[in-house]
């Protein structure tokens, strides 16, 4: 099998691993300061530090909603609305990232040391 293997075949592969290698660490940056804004009906609710182990309950329209902060991660862990789409979204760290439960008007985003940076842009 190695007589297959030409010395191009070797830069390709070799590239191919640190282009993955590089673009890995830009997805892995460490959640250091940033913080999760939760929004209840539109208003804020609360702060939360990501490097802080925490737990936090917001009432909504439906009743309490829990999240919880572990590992620089925010997830929503209960929630009484019906479908438990919030619930299923999962953990989330990125910049920007957000948690919505509709059905309980709660509303968890993400902020971080990239403000000025744009997320999209359109024609």
């Amino acid at each position: 099998m190695i007589k297959y293997v030409k010395p191009g075949d070797i830069c390709i592969i070799l590239f191919l691993m640190c282009l993955s290698l590089i673009t890995w660490r830009s997805f892995r940056k460490a959640a250091e300061g940033r913080t999760a804004i939760v929004y209840c009906d539109g208003n804020e609710a609360g702060v939360l530090d990501l490097n802080e182990e925490q737990q936090f309950n917001v009432r909504g329209p439906m009743g309490e909603s829990r999240l919880q902060v572990t590992g620089g991660t925010i997830q929503m862990v209960s929630s009484p609305c019906p479908h438990q789409i919030c619930v299923k979204t999962g953990k989330i760290f990125r910049s920007k990232s957000m948690i919505v439960c509709v059905p309980n008007r709660i509303l968890v985003r993400i902020s971080g040391n990239d403000t000025d940076s744009l997320d999209a842009i359109t024609q």
